[in-house]
């Protein structure tokens, strides 16, 4: 396409009461949530359209929970879209169960007793198709300031824009504009330094596939199973993607060495297969955590308010990044309609401590996730193993895990409307 043909951004218009800054499902859940309450926003982000590829591939009971408050018809409408899986095993290469975790014994406390399969760029096209404001794509940020008198940030772009907004949401992804402009640093949550890429930071491959029929009958259909050894581990899930049925990988690299763990033998089923690669996404991650969450003006009149992986960001392990993140955007649109809706407040400084409060903690849950899933051959890694498969030979500990993975623990943070739960 010669330059001249391509579709030029949509202008922006000058001034808004949000500017949320990045079209992913955080962003996405914070404009339905003002959506919902009637507050003015412009949502905008730097890609030409939104993802296409794989990324996220789950949510859990949380996630759900929350979305469901904002509009019960899209949770509908995702469950119906997705793959909800009632159960989350771990085996080992030799098909030894290490842990067993029943989502499905939550159905006492939520509508969403499972983990919820559907990838993230499915998860964002059914969102979006709810959202009645358009998305000002190919705006990129480049400036950030407050305005005379302190009452405003003004936004500037890369199309020479500028936008006035009181409340400017970051949620642009672990590499925030944002972010870096408004001076807030991304921090190692165990030692408080700068969070700093690495060779050692855990390496994935996430990919939409179609497996080789038959199937080995090792592999469900109705669960998420992982399968650890040798240093690494797979993720597998089933996806339901148009009427297509596959399963995701999640593939690490040994963190210790660098290079891709080799598995020990298998055990004495067939190992799958790869027939067709729909999509895939590889990157790199580690944990870290945004030293505030909040940035307010001299005057404290206009607001920088982080979410999803702008605050926060660890491995997938565990399906917690597409979850913690959905969180947050609903969160914050609660927070941001009460601070307009009664002129001040502590409601921003409200949000901004429980989330990240809520984020330390899943920090903590997705890193004790891989050093399960890390697969050692040691007798340390072999004790933990063993320990893990008896105490959740136990309903009431495999209960207890889902709880803590589900993130139903922390639905308060919410603010949520639970008048409809059973």
């Amino acid at each position: 396409m010669a330059p001249s043909d391509e579709k030029k951004p949509q202008a922006l218009p000058a001034s808004t009461t949000v500017c949320i800054v990045g079209a992913g499902p955080t962003g996405l859940a914070c404009a339905l949530g003002l959506q919902a309450k009637g507050v003015p926003f412009v949502m905008v982000d730097a890609l030409a359209a939104g993802h296409n590829s794989s990324r996220a591939m789950g949510v859990q009971s949380v996630g759900m929970e929350a979305l469901h408050a904002l509009s019960p018809a899209l949770a509908d409408i995702l469950v119906a879209d997705g793959v909800p899986c009632g159960t989350f095993c771990t085996k080992d290469v030799w098909e030894r169960d290490v842990v067993y975790v029943t989502v499905s014994d939550l159905a006492p406390y939520t509508k969403f007793p499972y983990v919820l399969v559907l990838p993230q760029h499915r998860f964002e096209l059914r969102m979006r198709e709810a959202l009645r404001e358009p998305i000002y794509w190919q705006q990129r940020v480049t400036g950030l300031q407050e305005s005379a008198d302190g009452s405003a940030y003004q936004v500037r772009f890369e199309s020479g824009e500028t936008l006035s907004a009181q409340y400017v949401v970051a949620a642009d992804g672990s590499n925030s504009t944002i972010r870096d402009l408004a001076g807030i640093r991304y921090l190692n949550p165990h030692t408080n330094q700068i969070s700093a890429a690495s060779p050692d930071d855990p390496n994935f491959i996430v990919a939409d596939v179609r497996l080789k029929t038959p199937i080995p009958p090792n592999m469900p259909t109705d669960a998420v199973q992982v399968i650890i050894g040798g240093g690494g581990h797979g993720t597998f899930r089933p996806v339901a993607h148009g009427r297509r049925h596959g399963l995701v990988p999640h593939l690490l690299r040994d963190p210790r060495s660098g290079r891709a763990a080799q598995a020990p033998e298998p055990g004495t089923h067939p190992v799958p297969q790869i027939a067709e690669v729909f999509e895939s996404t590889r990157y790199r991650t580690r944990s870290a955590l945004a030293e505030h969450f909040l940035r307010s003006t001299a005057t404290g009149h206009a607001h920088v308010l982080l979410a999803g992986d702008a605050a926060h960001k660890h491995s997938p392990a565990g399906g917690q990044g597409m979850t913690v993140g959905l969180g947050d955007g609903c969160a914050l649109a609660n927070a941001i309609a009460q601070h307009v809706a009664v002129s001040g407040g502590g409601s921003l400084a409200q949000y901004a401590n429980q989330r990240r409060v809520v984020a330390r903690k899943v920090i903590g849950i997705v890193e004790g996730v891989m050093e399960v899933e890390a697969g050692g051959e040691d007798w340390v890694s072999w004790g933990r193993s063993y320990v893990l498969w008896a105490l959740t030979k136990f309903q009431l500990v495999r209960r207890s895990f889902a709880y803590r993975i589900s993130g139903l623990a922390d639905l308060h943070t919410l603010q949520l409307d639970h008048s409809g739960k059973h």
